[in-house]
């Protein structure tokens, strides 16, 4: 179930208004317009492996919005289950589905500045089944899936570049494979390429300040409390259309806290375990009339 709220003005910081001059001046008969205040949006920051130091990595799991806005994939999946591109401009498939070629887009920039390339899909691909993510799953028909899994090698033999476009070879066919690249995210390897698999989730240096490629950029974290995320200016999609997001941790307080704070107004949505039961969802909108119930299918 998922709850949802018509997103209001929030201001995590408040600053005292400034001095009201005492002596009149003829600025004073101009009418300007007020500025408009900034619209923010409160999240949930709740992850799988902890808070304390560092981010989630999206490998391993995606408890919250954050993975979705730091990093991209190379598809997305619509509503109609069709696919649109992201990092990747274009992809064509074979005739017998044993062959699926991805042109990577080169306007896309890290946050860091540094240019995505084709070297960094074919790493991160690699590296998510190198660490046996879950994600991973979809790739198992991708020829040398098997030994970077058990750990006898480092790169699947089915995956190549030529330029800009990557190439995986099936074994066989999988259905899966283009929602499974939808899901599994893009991740630098000019930060994170000399790290061994198994360390990857733990990296501190890279995850206690993830860089990513998403429409957001990390602004300011103060782990375990909060994260502020805001729009990346230049971003090479279409620019988000709410520009910042406050990430606060509800972990102390657990669903209880979550759902006082959604009566209280301070958080803009929530989804999952908080909300499963019906009754509880009820109760938080018949205090909070902002706040509307959504019906979403669950996988438990």
């Amino acid at each position: 179930m998922l709850v949802l709220l018509r997103p209001k003005i929030r201001h995590p910081k408040q600053f005292p208004p400034a001095e009201t001059p005492e002596t009149p001046t003829a600025a004073d008969d101009i009418q300007t317009p007020p500025a408009e205040e900034e619209k923010i949006l409160n999240l949930q920051w709740h992850q799988g492996i902890g808070i304390d130091t560092v981010f989630e990595n999206p490998w391993k799991d995606m408890q919250c919005l954050i993975p979705y806005m730091l990093f991209d994939s190379l598809l997305v999946q619509n509503s109609d289950e069709s696919y649109t591109n992201k990092i990747a401009s274009d992809y064509t498939v074979s005739a017998d589905g044993l062959s699926y070629t991805f042109t990577i887009r080169d306007d896309i920039k890290w946050h860091d500045g540094t240019a995505l390339t084709a070297d960094d899909v074919v790493w991160s691909l690699n590296a998510c089944v190198g660490m046996a993510s879950p994600y991973a799953k979809p790739l198992a028909n991708v020829e040398g899936y098997a030994d970077v899994m058990a750990g006898t090698a480092t790169e699947m033999s089915g995956i190549t570049t030529d330029g800009n476009v990557v190439t995986l070879k099936l074994a066989k066919p999988a259905r899966g494979l283009l929602y499974g690249l939808c899901v599994i995210k893009i991740l630098p390897k000019h930060l994170l390429g000399n790290v061994a698999y198994a360390d990857l989730t733990t990296y501190e240096p890279f995850w206690s300040n993830p860089v990513g490629c998403g429409p957001y950029v990390l602004e300011e974290v103060s782990f375990p409390d909060y994260a502020v995320l805001t729009a990346k200016p230049d971003y090479y999609d279409a620019a988000p259309g709410i520009t910042k997001c406050l990430f606060t941790n509800y972990s102390a307080g657990g669903s209880d806290a979550v759902v006082a704070a959604l009566i209280a107004g301070d958080l803009d949505f929530a989804w999952k375990n908080a909300l499963n039961d019906i009754e509880v969802a009820n109760n938080v909108t018949a205090q909070n009339s902002d706040l509307i119930t959504v019906m979403s299918t669950s996988f438990y």
